[in-house]
């Protein structure tokens, strides 16, 4: 029974933590950075330049941040008619990295420990918000293939270390990993070589067998370099300095030795402090501690190699990234893992103890285990995974009902009691000692801080509708198709905006067109007053109120829709769109 369920364990992972990260792709905005890279995927298939993607908010700027892997990505099978584009087919690719990502981290875990301790590592990760929600595993930015190439980089670095003959698919993984890193978000992958650099300088085994396969090594690295250089080079001869002033200089040196936002600018602990708090409120923190001293201790006393390699994953990058000024929550995304890790190996630990001191107990307990026959056996193992199954379906959908003929047949709003059930039939199915294991952990879920509860949250966040900007685009470009239809002239969209970051409005709202010049007052007194020029209006809010005070009180002022700091003014016959407003933040 208990190898049955060992085998049981990825696919369980599987259901229970991948396949979420594709539901609900569709029930939110863009954010301010997916706007930016949703505009220039767009801008990919408007105009079939895969080598010059524009930059929101601009119609003749060319996007040089990053590397273009993403976009062609995701352009690619939009275009080929494969995927919608929507945002489902904008996230489906990273809520896909996502996926594998846990996969690795799974795998990671069993190797370090079992996969008891792979699947208490991907439960934290997941019941980690803003991984998942905040610029993460279902957003398409670039974190959620970053998280993906160095976990698949770590997971096949530790099998070259043990491959017999077959170390050059792995080194080929790593090499694979790293490109799809670098060609997505560019520096931010260097840590990745960088680690595993240094573990091979101070593990001799590791060492000798770098030696061993240094020509393996060198032809993957010739490979990625024949991979990445053309890229650069055509940007080059297209650009000139403006790519290497723009990668380098805005989005790199500024970044670590200033800020590009100053937002952005916070202290030396900004990352530990944030990941403690974000810990605490996936009831994960305790674990992460625990496990953290654990795997320290024993990567010390029995000299792990792979532990040292998941601790200095964690300790390499967060030292570095510490030290510059610039700091936002996501650049510690791809460190999380080992986290995760420790959190799993720390759990994994505690339960192996607590199994050798209480084999006394347990030997009593397996005495009971009824005689039943193989049917009844089958037949229960199949009740345990639908009620396991059925415990999933309740916490996604809040409550599961089935009906016929306008009769409720069956309905469950808890968790609780299909994972007794499953308890109960693991037990009949002859797993007596894992169905008493299990009945203690749901016990102890109740007293000790553990994931289950944000992990259940999480999967109901993920249901939530919040698509107010897509809504209120949808209203204004269908008032601008009926002003055409009457005959009527539409307007651009007006938005004197001096600052902030608006890409996601420009994306959604920006209709015919997007100005943006200083607040021009008889530009602003056309689109707001005078009839048949109405248009609307993306204005900060200060400037609108210094602008009321210009044009005196003795005017009938718009609908107004807002969020802190800016308003979008519904003039005229856009004011039909109020409803669509979006809900200011929070």
């Amino acid at each position: 029974m208990r190898q049955g369920l060992t085998h049981l364990s990825l696919p369980l992972v599987l259901v229970a933590f991948c396949f979420p990260l594709f539901l609900g792709l569709q029930s939110t905005d863009l954010d301010n950075d997916e706007a930016i890279y949703a505009y220039a995927v767009e801008s990919i298939l408007s105009s079939g330049d895969w080598v010059s993607p524009l930059s929101s908010p601009t119609n003749d700027v060319v996007f040089l941040e990053k590397p273009h892997l993403k976009f062609w990505i995701v352009a690619l099978p939009i275009r080929l008619g494969l995927l919608p584009y929507d945002a489902f087919g904008l996230r489906v690719w990273d809520a896909l990295f996502g996926a594998i990502a846990f996969v690795y981290v799974f795998l990671i875990g069993r190797r370090l420990s079992g996969s008891f301790c792979g699947a208490v590592a991907v439960l934290v990760l997941f019941a980690h918000r803003p991984l998942i929600f905040d610029h993460g595993l279902r957003s398409t930015n670039m974190d959620a293939a970053l998280v993906l190439a160095y976990c698949g980089g770590v997971y096949h670095y530790l099998r070259w270390t043990g491959a017999a003959g077959r170390g050059h698919i792995h080194v080929a993984a790593i090499a694979a990993c790293f490109y799809l890193g670098f060609m997505t978000k560019f520096v931010a992958a260097l840590f990745l070589p960088a680690v595993l650099a240094v573990c091979v300088v101070l593990v001799g085994p590791h060492r000798r067998q770098f030696i061993a396969d240094r020509r393996q090594w060198a032809l993957a690295s010739a490979g990625v370099a024949a991979a990445v250089i053309p890229w650069f080079v055509y940007q080059h001869l297209a650009h000139g300095a403006t790519l290497w002033n723009v990668m380098f200089g805005e989005h790199v040196y500024t970044r670590f030795t200033a800020y590009a936002d100053p937002g952005h600018l916070q202290p030396w602990h900004f990352y530990v402090t944030r990941a403690y708090g974000a810990f605490v409120d996936g009831g994960s923190a305790l674990w992460v501690g625990v496990g953290l001293i654990v795997l320290g201790a024993e990567t010390i006393r029995r000299r792990r190699a792979d532990g040292m390699v998941v601790l200095l994953w964690l300790a390499l990058p967060l030292l570095l990234i510490s030290l510059g000024s610039s700091k936002l929550y996501h650049y510690l995304y791809p460190f999380l893992p080992p986290l995760a890790l420790a959190a799993g190996y720390g759990a994994a630990w505690i339960a192996g103890h607590l199994a050798r001191l209480s084999a006394p107990l347990w030997i009593r307990v397996a005495a009971f285990e009824p005689a039943v026959s193989p049917g009844i056996r089958v037949a229960a193992t199949a009740l345990m995974v639908g009620a396991g199954l059925l415990a999933l379906w309740t916490a996604i959908a809040g409550s599961v009902r089935l009906e016929a003929g306008g009769h409720l047949l069956f309905r469950n709003a808890s968790i609780v009691r299909p994972l007794l059930v499953a308890i109960a039939c693991a037990a009949l199915a002859g797993g007596v000692r894992t169905a008493a294991a299990g009945a203690v952990v749901l016990a102890l879920a109740g007293l000790v801080p553990v994931p289950l509860a944000a992990y259940a949250e999480n999967l109901h966040t993920l249901r939530v509708d919040r698509r107010p900007l897509e809504r209120l685009g949808a209203c204004l470009r269908d008032v601008d198709e009926a002003r055409r239809a009457r005959g009527e002239a539409v307007v651009d969209r007006y938005s004197p905006v001096s600052g902030g970051f608006l890409h996601s409005y420009f994306y959604y709202l920006r209709g015919g067109g997007w100005l943006d010049p200083a607040v021009d007052d008889a530009r602003l007194r056309a689109a707001l007053f005078v009839q048949g020029q109405e248009a609307p209006v993306v204005i900060e809010r200060a400037s609108y109120s210094a602008f009321l005070e210009r044009v005196g009180p003795d005017v009938t002022l718009p609908p107004a829709v807002s969020r802190p700091g800016i308003l979008v003014l519904l003039p005229g016959p856009y004011g039909a769109c109020d409803e669509a407003r979006p809900e200011p933040r929070r």
